[in-house]
């Protein structure tokens, strides 16, 4: 009911809907969800039944405080989740657990980082020991709603928070609990939650899970640790083991992994090559992977296997039959929260993923398991896949890291059997298929349309499915109704399939002004995806789905291409692009966090809509360094708009900024249009605020993040931001910041560029950072004119060069030379760069 009326706020509900709800929150008695469902109801003007004053005055007449009820009603007037949190933990006292169910509902969105902290801090501080709330007997199962709900937050924006929740959950199980309950009933209590938090933490990721699954593992490690240091050790249920197995299978390898896969031979099946006596000495079960041992622990421990289990250890390197198969990392959480039932042709399809290439594939493809199981879409699904994927493009990628695949080996046969060992082509099987009357759905109709070039194509595929009709119209424009109308049926697979292939298909811009009859497919692509973030809001869809969506557009946005917009064409092709980027960035944030997920893709918008200004002030800068060289005292270094407003507001960029204009963002983009069209805002004004926004995203994805401190002192450190900067991004972000002139930002990120470094950082990672070394030098230095830079500049250039020069991070002027060559081959700015 809470959430539903939360909903109201955003967008109006029904008369009668509205009406049903107020009757029922007015005939309840008056409990703590019950007093915020009024204050909700009266910042709606159709309630009319009680006026503020009576509504406290019954809450006060049944034994809550005043100053309660209206703390609560601030809380409930922020106008966002982030200022919702700020207000709801500003009290030292406890607030009802209803009100944080409410704080963390499922469509609400966190902006800012510190929100969840705080909230991670609050339930450490009141739900972990005696001294907290639990000592005054709340329910500890009440909390299952939201730790679940928090987990799934985090898991949307800020997974890197999952070992810090799962430090609250071990304190909240080993201390909290024992506070709340009789001591005859405090195992079962523990053991109850720990079996509840384990599989909600393998639960809680999205499509993205695979990219920070070991924060999920560190956190069930962490609860497993505790349980593992009472004087009785909790039991582990199945469902547990499940998601412990589960959240295993989707890690990268580990080193041990690593070298077993390399001893595997290159034929099919593989068996495992020895190379040296250690090799001759080991055991099978020396090469057990992670799942697997979990698995055996399980069955030792007297559960019975599952065909689920079959599935993961399949993709841990063991068929149930005993045959090899290649370790494949996957992210299969969908299974943890829906469910799957589980039968002999998902297995099948399991081993045909678990291969190296599409002739591998080909080969279990063709081998029928058992005699009842019968080829359904989910085993050609796999098979498509593998037909469709990339060739892996680096030596370090093994199979089974991703959906890439590897090279094929084809062994000295006869021409007739390479001809019987060759896979069909996508078009073939797909012929195979539907005379097999197997019609596309789910996951196969996914990788069908995600691999389609053009729109008959993937028309084709949809007429062929088991899609709805009308939605095949829809698709098909040949249909009025508008997303909110289809919005229940509509595949988000599908959908996001058919919004990159706008994308791709939009054409290129290659002059101002776009020639006659060009089809707009972005502006298309925009309006859905808008309508389709709206039609989720209006209905309190999690949006965890909707972020896929807009980084496909804002990745297509700041292509060097460009897209041709009619409204902007006269101000060139990148500055349009980035008008566009922008009004979609400023959509994006009303229904998820994005900054740190499109930094890369902001800075390159940025840096394309300075490019046709830049090219002439690196010609500039030439001539200027030519005339300080015999002149030194003749002139200063030539500040463009954007470098003078950045070294005005170079305060701004500290991190308490940061926090305090979070909230600001979405309201500044979504003015930026209109401020520009009035002539309040140019074009020079558009690329300085921009930079800001670049600038405050950078600091609090590379910000310390201060400990957890429980309530005995104990500090429990929290990681850095999960969307720290890599090597790729402090590049991109080094050249846009040389196009902006901001030459005491690039130092900045020379500075983190060092301590990176000295981190231990991956070798791609190190061979990216090493270019935005380049692409300062190459951009940044002020060729010559070093008389002209601030002394504090230049001795703090002159200390993270030889910190870097000692590392041997800091590229020579061959290096640069031939960086400058392959980077901007294709661009104006050699011809400027070289002079």
């Amino acid at each position: 009911m809470l959430i539903e009326l939360m909903k109201n706020r955003d967008k109006l509900l029904p008369d009668e809907e509205f009406h049903r709800l107020a009757s029922s929150v007015l005939d309840a008695p008056p409990r703590q969800a019950i007093i915020l469902s009024r204050l909700l109801l009266i910042q709606d003007e159709r309630f009319t039944r009680m006026t503020r004053e009576q509504i406290v005055q019954k809450a006060v007449s049944s034994g809550f405080s005043h100053s309660d009820v209206e703390h609560w009603e601030w809380i409930l007037q922020a106008p966002t989740s982030d200022a919702m949190v700020t207000r709801f933990v500003s009290s030292e006292s406890h607030q009802p657990v209803c009100f944080l169910n409410l704080i963390l509902r499922p469509n609400a969105i966190f902006a800012r980082r510190t929100s969840l902290e705080s909230l991670v801090r609050y339930m450490a501080k009141w739900y972990t020991n005696a001294e907290g709330s639990l000592r005054d007997k709340v329910d500890p199962q009440a909390l299952r709603i939201p730790i679940k709900r928090l987990a799934s937050h985090c898991s949307r924006s800020w997974p890197d928070l999952f070992p810090a929740l799962a430090q609250v959950v071990a304190l909240h199980i080993q201390t909290g609990i024992p506070s709340a309950v009789r001591e005859d009933k405090v195992y079962a209590a523990q053991t109850l939650a720990y079996n509840t938090y384990i599989p909600a933490f393998a639960a809680a990721p999205d499509r993205l899970g695979r990219q920070y699954m070991h924060h999920i593992w560190e956190a069930q490690r962490i609860i497993l640790e505790m349980s593992s240091g009472l004087q009785k050790p909790l039991l582990l249920e199945k469902a547990s083991f499940n998601a412990i197995r589960l959240v295993l299978v989707g890690l990268r390898k580990t080193k041990g992994d690593r070298d077993a896969a390399e001893r595997w031979s290159r034929t099919w099946p593989p068996y495992k090559v020895v190379r040296d006596g250690l090799d001759e000495q080991k055991d099978p079960e020396d090469d057990y992977t992670r799942p697997i041992k979990a698995g055996i622990t399980m069955q030792e421990t007297g559960y019975a296997r599952t065909p689920l289990d079959d599935v993961i250890d399949t993709l841990a390197g063991a068929a149930p039959d005993g045959s090899p198969t290649i370790q494949t990392r996957a992210n299969l959480g969908g299974l943890v929260k829906r469910g799957h039932k589980i039968g002999p042709e998902e297995i099948w399809a399991t081993n045909i993923r678990a291969t190296r290439n599409a002739h591998e594939a080909w080969l279990v493809f063709k081998e029928r398991p058992s005699e009842g199981c019968q080829r359904n879409h989910k085993v050609y699904a796999e098979l498509f896949a593998k037909l469709t994927a990339k060739a892996a493009e680096t030596e370090h990628y093994q199979a089974g890291d991703g959906r890439h695949v590897v090279e094929v080996h084809i062994p000295n046969l006869s021409d007739f059997e390479k001809a019987r060992l060759q896979p069909p082509t996508v078009v073939q099987l797909y012929k195979n298929m539907i005379e097999a009357s197997i019609k596309p759905e789910g996951h196969c109709l996914n990788v069908l349309v995600g691999s389609a070039t053009h729109f008959e194509q993937f028309y084709k595929y949809l007429r062929d499915s088991t899609l709805d009709k009308e939605l095949v119209e829809w698709f098909s424009d040949t249909s009025s109704m508008n997303v909110s109308q289809v919005f229940d049926r509509l595949p988000f697979g599908v959908f996001h399939s058919y919004i990159s292939l706008l994308c791709r298909l939009h054409p290129s811009a290659t002059a101002d002004n776009p020639p006659a009859g060009v089809e707009n497919r972005i502006l298309e692509a925009i309006r859905l995806v808008s309508e389709y973030a709206d039609a989720a809001r209006a209905q309190g869809r999690q949006h965890a789905s909707l972020l896929p969506l807009w980084v496909t557009l804002l990745g297509r946005l700041s292509q060097p291409k460009g897209v041709y917009s009619l409204e902007h064409a006269w101000t060139g092709i990148g500055f349009a692009a980035l008008l566009v980027y922008i009004d979609v960035l400023g959509r994006a944030r009303k229904s998820c966090t994005i900054e740190r997920e499109v930094f890369f893709y902001t800075a390159r918008a940025v840096r394309n809509a300075v490019t046709a200004h830049y090219v002439p002030l690196m010609r500039e800068r030439r001539a200027k360094a030519l005339h300080l060289a015999d002149d030194p005292e003749g002139s200063t270094f030539m500040k463009t708009h954007a470098e003078a407003h950045a070294e005005d507001h170079a305060e701004d960029h500290a991190e308490d900024h940061v926090e305090d204009h979070a909230e600001d963002h979405a309201d500044d983009l979504s003015s930026f249009e209109a401020r520009y069209k009035s002539g309040e805002l140019k074009p020079e004004d558009v690329i300085a605020l921009m930079g800001d926004i670049l600038a405050r995203t950078f600091v609090e994805s590379t910000r310390r993040v201060p400990p957890l401190i429980g309530e005995d002192g104990t500090e429990y450190s929290l990681p850095q931001t999960y969307h720290q900067l890599r090597g790729t991004e402090a590049h991109i972000y080094m050249q846009t910041l040389a196009h902006l002139s901001n030459y005491p930002a690039m130092l900045d990120l020379l500075e983190w560029i060092a301590e990176e470094w000295e981190k231990d950082a991956s070798p791609k990672n190190r061979f990216h950072l090493k270019r935005a070394v380049a692409a300062f030098r190459a951009l940044g230095e002020p060729v010559g004119a070093g008389e002209a830079l601030e002394p504090l500049h230049i001795a703090k250039l002159n200390e993270v060069r030889e910190r870097l020069q000692g590392m041997e991070a800091w590229p020579e002027d061959e290096e640069v030379e031939a960086y400058v060559e392959v980077t901007f081959a294709a661009s104006s700015l050699l011809v400027a760069l070289r002079g």
